[in-house]
Order: C-alpha cells, then structure tokens, then sequence
C-alpha cells in the first residue's frame, strides 16, 4: 500500500527535513510513527500523498507513483487528516462534508450520519465557529467517508477530550478490520500504541527506532 525507499527531503536553505527514510506498509495493516514536533512526520505524509515531491528516494502509493496523473484515483481511494485541518468557513459542517461527498463520489450516505452520531459531531454549526475539538471531529468524518484503501492520519485525537479519543480509537480500530490500511502519525505515542500492529520512531527526519 505504501513504499518509501531511501526518501530523502531537503528545502532550499540546504536543511535536511528527511533522511534516507525506508518503510513498506501492506494491505490491511495499522502503523504507528511517533517522534516528537518537527522530526519529519508531517513531511513524510506529504510526500507520501504526492503535494511534496522527494529530492531523493522512490514513493510508490497503491501501486502508483504519486503525479498529477493519477492524483483524481489517489484522491478517491485515500483519506486524508492533516495536522491543521483548512475548511471552508462560511459553510456549516454538514455543507462541507456534503460538498467533499459530491467530489469523491460518495453514495453510502447513511454510514456519514453514523459517523456524525458516533463522534456526536454538530454538523449544524458554520465551521468558523467550531472548537478544536469538534473541528477534529469534522476533519475525521471527512476522512473516513468514502471508506477509503488507504487512511492517513496527522495527530488524529488532537484537542479531543479523553472519552471522544477513546471513540475515535475504537473506530480506527473498526475500519482496520473492515480492511482499509491505517499509516498514523502522533507524538503521542500511550493513545495508540495498543491498536498499532507497527510502531516507527522518527527523530530529526531519520527513522531511529523501528518495530516494523
């Protein structure tokens, strides 16, 4: 599901984000990649999601090399949590995740209403004026609605309160053994330690620890 070999990443000030990163992740499995703020997690995601590109090093994402070529069929299979979640902010949140909905063709509406219910997300509110909490909660939906292959996460239970982090966990759970493959990335590593079936740790855009 997801290939990184040798990927390096380094911006013009010649300050190296990644170093020589390597990782393979198969069908239907959970990983875990921990570190602190700023080691390189956030960047590996880009990267792996085709809006940064590799100064060295091979990515391959579902069987394809991340390109404006085939960003429509990523979009459609991948979804996606970043860490500071954009939104349109004159829309509520239900116009927005209908909106989303239309662009990757979803058709299973009744399973966005149960994850509304599930993550007691008030989908009435304009989203300029959710919380953190509930912003997150919106961020999730969006990400899980099309049921995707393939779900990439960026610090997932940010600015949830403790039992909605729970929640959230119990449904990543779910959806791994209903088969879609999970790469998370969270400093925090006593959240998800106990569902993850691999755990990396990156530390200054090198993976030092890896139980891959």
């Amino acid at each position: 599901m997801i290939v990184l070999q040798n990927v390096s990443k380094s911006y013009r000030e010649g300050l190296p984000a990644l170093r020589n990163i390597t990782l393979s992740i198969f069908r239907d499995e959970f990983v875990f990649v921990t570190g602190p703020n700023g080691a390189g997690k956030s960047t590996t995601i880009r990267i792996l999601l085709g809006m940064l590109n590799p100064t060295e090093g091979f990515v391959e994402v579902l069987g394809e090399i991340p390109s404006q070529k085939n960003i429509v069929y990523l979009f459609n299979n991948i979804g996606y949590l970043p860490g500071e979640l954009a939104t349109y902010e004159k829309l509520t949140g239900r116009e927005t995740i209908k909106f989303l909905g239309n662009l990757k063709h979803v058709s299973d509406w009744s399973y966005i209403e149960s994850l509304i219910e599930r993550l007691d997300f008030d989908s009435t509110r304009k989203t300029k004026d959710l919380s953190k909490g509930n912003k997150q909660k919106l961020g999730l939906i969006l990400a899980l609605m099309n049921k995707p292959k393939l779900l990439v996460l960026d610090e997932p239970t940010s600015g949830l309160d403790p039992l909605m982090q729970q929640t959230s966990i119990d449904l990543l759970k779910e959806i791994q053994q209903n088969g879609t493959t999970i790469f998370l990335s969270s400093h925090i590593f006593s959240e998800i330690d106990i569902v993850a079936e691999r755990v990396g740790c990156i530390k200054q855009g090198e993976v030092i620890v890896c139980l891959l």
